[in-house]
């Protein structure tokens, strides 16, 4: 007779999206203190050239931190959490 190999067990749906939303919380903390000193050097006198640098970091992290975002609603929605508000369009 064939012996059998043991299937891995499958996570629980609901303990993966609760890890996803805790790595994203942890991932937007750090993300928003960079993306606020990169508003305070803006701010301050700076050449063109590193203004744009300066641009640059800024548009990238804020496309980074909606990427989390994204995630973390994604995570919210897998763990039954996600709250909906009507908004008028």
């Amino acid at each position: 007779m064939a012996r059998k190999t043991p299937t891995p067990p499958v996570p629980d749906a609901r303990v993966s999206a609760e890890q996803l939303a805790s790595l994203s919380h942890e991932f937007r903390t750090p993300l928003n203190g960079v993306l606020g000193m990169a508003r305070l050097l803006e701010g301050t006198g700076l050449t063109a050239e590193q203004r744009a640098y300066v641009s640059a970091l800024r548009d990238s992290g804020e496309h980074l931190l909606s990427l989390v975002n994204d995630v973390l609603d994604f995570a919210k929605l897998g763990a039954d959490k996600i709250e909906l508000h009507p908004a008028t369009m």
